[in-house]
Parts: structure tokens; C-alpha cells; sequence
């Protein structure tokens, strides 16, 4: 910095001496000089943000191009076939989940699932139970087969469905936790006025939550305020509030502490005890709870969904 201030004026110095160069002309020429100097640097003092912007663009166009080129994703494969069921039964016919790295599929080619019954789907770790989950909310669409849903099911990828009378829910092993009051948060996606005070207070006492019962009105960010096994007490509780008449859990249970898991054990056996609980979980399970145990298998050499060129 100090070079650059001194240097101009050595460089002009000897044409000054030498009577070519006036002192105004010598300052003029040490300040184009500067000026110069400054506009190229501000390459150097701005090259961080030169570089976040340039990362954020290909992010940008790297978005772009995946969202133009999303309906090509398993354009070659079929697709699960979604239907309502004619009863409250949960109905599985010959279903295949297509990933890139295979086929995923259960051991019975048809599977019923009754008011009242619990089925554990158990599967290895990282063989694809987040994606076969999301296949039967009817977010992942690739593969084969026909998945039946009590007929008033709407899949959401917030976790639940609209509110609706005895629903079909999703519970996801990361609970939903939208911003708002707790008792916004408890009644989602139905407005709070559906539910009374003791209702809410009931919901929470039943998961050991009762600390957080004069906190219902109070707004936070309770995803930050809240301890994961707290998360998901909000969400078992949401269950007792809407009652719904099936359940399906992606490896809810296995992050919850003994006391929980009693506790929500202890719901499905009487609160909830009409509701059918799909679970799907790891095969350390407590499959004594559930009335029959399926094991996903997968097939590396079946059926796979290939990725788009590029991505």
C-alpha cells in the first residue's frame, strides 16, 4: 500500500528534475496512477465475493437444468399404481420400488393391512426403506405394483395428510416442526379451533409432555427449541389429536427413548387401537408388538431407475 503512494512519484521524478514536467503535472500523473491502481484492485479486495457469486450461479444453472430435465428421470421404468381402497383396508399388490442401485420389494406378492393390525416392514441398513416409504405416500412413483390407501388418504410431504376425519398419516424419522404457535404445531394441518384446550393438554400429558402445556400459545422456532425426542413426542401426539384410521412410520420409533416408545406402544394399543400401523424399520425392531413382520429385499440386479445423463 505504501509502494503504490511512493512509487508514482519516483517513476515521474526524473522528468520533473529535468524541467519536462511541471508539479501540478507530477501530482496529476502520481493520481491517474492511484486511480488506476484502485480500480484494478478492486479484483483482489472483491475476489470472495466474485467467488461466491460465480458458486451460486452454477448452483443456479445446475437447478435449472435439473428441473428441465426432471420428468426424463425413469422415463424408460413404469410407474406404482395408486388407488383408493374399496374398505379401510391398506392393500399391496406386487410391489416393486425401482432406486439405481435396484429393485426393491417385499417377500408377499399381496398384503393386507386390517383395522387394528401391525405390520413391520424390516430392511437392512441403507437398502432403501426412506424410499419405500416415500412410496407409499405417493411421492416416490417409479416402480411397479398397486398400492390401495383407505380412501380418504392424501399424501403430504409435510408429514400428514389434509384434515380430514380419521386420515391416513405419514410420520417421517425427522418430525415436521412448522413455524408458529405449539398450538398450531400440535393441531397441522387442521386449524387449532378444532381442537379444545384439554384436548391439547391431554395429547401432551400422554407423551410426558405436560412442561410444554403453557407454552401452547407461545410462538418460536420450536425446531430449534425442542429436543429431537421432544420433536417427535409433538408429532405422536398429533396422532392421538386427529386419530387416524392408519398409520405408516419410517423408522419413527427407533429414535425414540424407552419411555417414549412405551409410551406410544401403550397409544396403539388402546387410544389407537381400531388404527392399522404400517412401520418401517431396521431389523432390530421390536417386532414382538407388531402381529406380522415383512423383510424388504433388494434385487442389484433388477429393474433400477438409471439417472439422467449428467447428474
Amino acid at each position: 500500500g505504501w509502494f503504490t503512494i511512493v512509487a508514482p512519484i519516483l517513476v515521474a521524478a526524473p522528468a520533473y528534475f529535468s524541467g519536462a514536467l511541471s508539479i501540478g503535472g507530477l501530482f496529476m500523473s502520481a493520481g491517474a496512477f492511484t486511480q488506476v491502481q484502485q480500480s484494478l484492485r478492486w479484483f483482489v479486495d472483491n475476489a470472495g465475493a466474485i467467488a461466491d457469486w460465480r458458486a451460486t450461479l452454477h448452483r443456479v444453472a445446475a437447478f435449472r437444468l435439473a428441473l428441465r430435465d426432471i420428468d426424463k428421470v425413469g422415463a424408460e421404468v413404469g410407474r406404482i399404481e395408486f388407488a383408493p381402497s374399496p374398505d379401510s383396508k391398506v392393500t399391496i399388490d406386487d410391489l416393486k420400488v425401482y432406486l439405481r442401485s435396484g429393485c426393491l420389494s417385499l417377500g408377499e406378492p399381496h398384503i393386507e393391512v386390517a383395522p387394528g393390525e401391525r405390520l413391520l416392514i424390516a430392511g437392512a441398513p441403507g437398502i432403501g426403506k426412506t424410499s419405500f416409504f416415500r412410496a407409499m405416500a405417493g411421492l416416490w412413483k417409479w416402480g411397479g405394483g398397486r398400492i390401495a390407501l383407505p380412501h380418504k388418504a392424501v399424501a403430504s410431504a409435510a408429514g400428514a395428510a389434509p384434515a380430514e376425519e380419521n386420515p391416513v398419516m405419514f410420520l417421517s424419522k425427522r418430525p415436521f416442526i412448522p413455524d408458529g404457535a405449539l398450538r398450531d404445531i400440535l393441531a397441522y394441518p387442521a386449524p387449532r379451533e378444532k381442537f379444545a384446550d384439554a384436548e391439547f393438554i391431554a395429547a401432551l400429558a400422554r407423551l410426558g409432555l405436560s412442561h410444554l402445556s403453557p407454552n401452547l400459545d407461545r410462538k418460536a422456532r420450536w425446531d430449534q427449541r425442542l429436543t429431537h425426542t421432544e420433536q417427535q413426542g409433538i408429532a405422536f401426539a398429533r396422532l392421538l389429536l386427529h386419530k387416524p384410521c392408519c398409520v405408516i412410520l419410517d423408522e419413527a420409533l427407533e429414535t425414540l427413548d424407552a419411555e417414549m416408545r412405551a409410551a406410544v406402544f401403550d397409544i396403539f394399543s388402546k387410544e389407537l387401537a381400531q388404527a392399522s400401523l404400517i412401520c418401517i424399520g431396521g431389523p432390530l425392531a421390536e417386532a414382538r408388538f407388531f402381529t406380522r413382520v415383512l423383510h424388504l429385499t433388494l434385487d442389484p440386479c433388477g429393474p433400477r431407475l438409471t439417472p439422467v445423463s449428467g447428474h
